[in-house]
């Protein structure tokens, strides 16, 4: 090549298109949209907001004051109404949500994500007067709510009844809802073993994504209430797991993925989760993050085969991580690492590597597979495996 000058628009369409879809699409329309150029402007509304417009980024979210008023203006003023049409996902702050929704009309919108979520956006954007109802209410299939502050002064029982529930019956075509924070803590899970079973009744969420406070409320979401729930991932908050009412215990054919994360007794994984497990007949993906108590032997290879894999003929992918403190009295046979890892050899494909440490009264073991799929990690110390924990946003220590 002799050109030593070459400009932008020398370059053929099809590089520009490449060039541009490894670059931030929110840095593209700024810099290069509507710089008075046809050519330009055609590839960019073509081929870069086809799908996602992510304005809570490095250089776009509000709260951080790294956007100016004046940028989000000339987005909003001079540039959504443009290509508002080829928008199909959005994801803003709650802070600029209605500056950004309102001034075009984005009717290929169908997937949501909020951060900095509260019960005030319900209130005063999820009503029958509000401009954004036709926007909400049965547009949207995909809804991502993240809550970032503490949510203290309100009760759980409430964001139960008037927030979940009200998203429940006002999104009518909702197929994907995760409410999910930066703790698990840190918002509200739901409450529904107290609610009647139209509360969060839906014939077309085939995806939910949320904390429930007690293994009560995760038997209720699985009474039948969800028609077509495909996949359910859910966190449970207390280690409580005494049953209080008589549920649906039908077998779930329809579930093909699910991932649980508690904390329980021995007692509770044997005669309420291992149950549980069995009733999902055709579960294709296992995910398991439980933390087991007063148990009296090493969750191995072989009782995971005989214990859940030989119950789940279509698995295809199982992921876990047990964390197990197991009394010394109670221990039958002191093992070590390898021979727990042996038993693993004619169970799974998986890569699996275990954690043994002895203490004085008991035994604080940790099984895995890799790589490790889940944001959180706890009671690990300074002997802990030299692994890189790619996805792990959580940890604590014992």
């Amino acid at each position: 090549m002799n050109q030593c000058n070459i400009n932008l628009l020398d370059l053929p369409t099809e590089i520009l298109i490449t060039i541009f879809k490894k670059l931030d699409n929110i840095d593209i329309l700024y810099s290069l949209f509507d710089v008075n150029n046809q050519r330009l402007d055609k590839i960019i509304k073509e081929n870069i907001c086809i799908h996602t417009l992510n304005f809570v980024s490095t250089t776009l979210t509000d709260d951080t004051l790294s956007i100016s008023d004046r940028i989000l203006d000339r987005f909003c003023m001079n540039i959504l109404p443009r290509i508002h049409y080829n928008i199909k996902s959005i994801v803003l702050n709650s802070l600029s949500m209605e500056r950004i929704l309102r001034v075009a009309g984005y009717p290929n919108l169908s997937e949501l994500k909020i951060f900095n979520f509260n019960g005030k956006i319900v209130s005063h954007y999820l009503t029958v007067e509000s401009p954004l109802r036709r926007i909400f209410q049965r547009q949207i299939t995909d809804l991502i709510l993240v809550f970032e502050n503490s949510f203290n002064e309100i009760s759980c029982e409430h964001y139960s009844t008037d927030i979940y529930g009200f998203i429940f019956k006002f999104f009518e075509n909702l197929k994907h809802l995760s409410i999910i924070g930066s703790y698990s803590k840190n918002f509200p899970p739901l409450i529904l073993c107290n609610l009647p079973s139209t509360t969060y009744y839906s014939s077309t969420l085939y995806k939910l994504c949320i904390h429930v406070m007690c293994y009560d409320d995760l038997l209720a979401l699985l009474d039948g209430r969800l028609k077509q729930l495909n996949t359910l991932n859910v966190v449970i908050i207390d280690e409580d797991f005494h049953s209080t009412k008589v549920y649906n215990t039908n077998n779930l054919p329809d579930l093909k993925y699910f991932n649980l994360q508690c904390n329980c007794l021995t007692d509770a994984y044997y005669n309420k989760i291992l149950p549980l497990l069995r009733r999902m007949l055709n579960i294709e993906v296992l995910n398991l993050n439980l933390i087991l108590d007063n148990l009296t032997t090493f969750i191995d290879g072989k009782h995971i085969y005989n214990e859940i894999i030989v119950h789940m003929s279509k698995l295809n992918r199982f992921n876990f991580c047990f964390c197990n403190f197991i009394e010394l009295d109670h221990l039958v046979h002191h093992l070590s690492k390898d021979d727990i890892l042996q038993t693993f050899n004619n169970i799974t494909d998986q890569q699996v590597d275990c954690m043994i440490k002895y203490r004085n009264f008991d035994i604080k073991y940790h099984v895995f597979t890799l790589p490790f799929i889940f944001d959180n990690l706890y009671y690990i110390d300074n002997t802990f495996s030299n692994i890189i924990f790619n996805h792990v946003l959580c940890i604590a220590g014992v």
